[in-house]
C-alpha cells in the first residue's frame, strides 16, 4: 500500500510541476506578446487615404491568444468596410466597436474599448498593416 501511495504521490507531484511550467511559460509569451503590440501600437499614423487604390487590403496582426486577420475595403479614398477574416480573443472581448471607430474617424488609431483593450490594440494594428502593406 506505501508504495502505491508514493507512485501517486510522485505522479500528483509530476502534474503540478507540468502545469506550472505551462502556466508560467504562457505567461512569459503573453507578456511578450504585449510588449510587442505596445511598440507596433505606438508606431500607427495615421494612413493617407488619397494615396490609397478602392481595393481590399489584407492584415494580420497578433497570436494566440488575441489574433486578427482583416480585410479592409477601401472606395473612393475611403474605409468602407473591415471584415474580420479570423480571430482569436477571449469571449466577449473581440471588440467589434474598434472596427466602427476606425471607419467613422477614417483613420486606425482610435480609441480602444473599455474591457477589450488587446483585442482593440490588435485591431488597429492589423488594420495599419493592411494599409500600409503596399
Amino acid at each position: 500500500m506505501k508504495k502505491g501511495l508514493t507512485i501517486f504521490l510522485i505522479t500528483i507531484g509530476v502534474l503540478v510541476l507540468i502545469v506550472l511550467a505551462g502556466v508560467l511559460h504562457f505567461n512569459n509569451q503573453f507578456k511578450a506578446f504585449l510588449k510587442d503590440l505596445d511598440q507596433e501600437y505606438a508606431k500607427i499614423e495615421k494612413v493617407d487615404l488619397t494615396q490609397l487604390p478602392d481595393g481590399e487590403y489584407h492584415g494580420r496582426y497578433g497570436k494566440i491568444p488575441v489574433m486578427f486577420d482583416l480585410e479592409v475595403i477601401v472606395r473612393n479614398h475611403q474605409i468602407d468596410k473591415i471584415i474580420v477574416v479570423e480571430k482569436s480573443s477571449g469571449p466577449d472581448h473581440d471588440a467589434p466597436e474598434t472596427m466602427d471607430r476606425i471607419i467613422k474617424a477614417q483613420q486606425c488609431k482610435v480609441d480602444v474599448v473599455t474591457g477589450a483593450t488587446t483585442s482593440s490594440k490588435a485591431i488597429m494594428v492589423a488594420a495599419y498593416k493592411a494599409l500600409t502593406s503596399i
